[in-house]
């Protein structure tokens, strides 16, 4: 058996899990890791994470990537939002379709949680997620720009209306279909942008060859964020 070895001091960093009520009174848990002993108090940036598609199970794991941020004094949070399955498949059908909303209402509330107990004020915050979870920032930074100070959007799928993936259908719906089109219109993140509001620093990546998230999504979210208040927003017509 092939064994590694890593210097990381773990025991110098601590993990807790946290509960928080979702809009709806649910409780969801949140995982929580920073350095022993550092003050709770709003002076360490913080970054909130989230996926919440596909019935994954987000867990603690090892992430090599983090360990920067937290020997620097970072906080890092990670919620269980419902679209996950980490409470099975009720959990996971709570937020598909046209309960899409309910996984961004999630991360909202997550993000107010870390404001309320004093972790880190909305100037300190940020948000990253990759493929579903870069869809879910998206939306969540296009709806609640005052929460973050930086958002971190990879591989994300950002304009509902115009992709239509079998692999996705049973899960966000088909924006061919008349009875869906409302609600993937509704949360669609490209179309939740307005031209010349402020947003957070943002970051978007993408993959010229991933077919479940092509380019040109990150693209023209992009451009949308950049676009000057005295343009003219384009509308999607039918």
């Amino acid at each position: 058996m092939l064994e590694t070895t890593s210097e990381f001091p773990s025991a110098d960093y601590v993990e807790t899990q946290q509960w928080y009520a979702g809009k709806d009174g649910t409780r969801i848990p949140i995982w929580l890791v920073h350095r022993k002993g550092i003050a709770l108090d709003g002076s360490h940036p913080t970054l909130l994470f989230g996926y919440a598609g596909s019935g994954t199970v987000m867990l603690p794991d090892y992430a090599p990537e983090l360990l920067a941020w937290l020997e620097l004094g970072g906080v890092f949070a990670m919620p269980n939002l419902r679209g996950g399955g980490e409470f099975g498949r009720n959990w996971y059908e709570a937020a598909i379709l046209g309960k899409k909303q309910t996984t961004f209402d999630d991360m909202i509330a997550a993000a107010e949680h870390l404001i309320a107990r004093g972790y880190t004020p909305p100037s300190r915050l940020a948000i990253r997620g990759r493929s579903n979870g870069g869809r879910m920032v998206a939306a969540v930074m296009a709806e609640r720009p005052d929460l973050f100070a930086a958002v971190v959007a990879e591989v994300p799928q950002t304009d509902n209306v115009r992709f239509d993936h079998a692999r996705h259908r049973a899960q966000f719906g088909s924006p061919s279909d008349p009875a869906q089109f409302g609600f993937l219109l509704a949360t669609s993140p490209l179309h939740r942008v307005t031209a010349g509001r402020c947003y957070p620093a943002t970051l978007v990546t993408t993959s010229l060859n991933d077919p479940r998230a092509p380019a040109w999504h990150a693209m023209k979210f992009t451009a949308a964020l950049q676009k000057p208040a005295s343009a003219t927003r384009a509308r999607y017509v039918g």
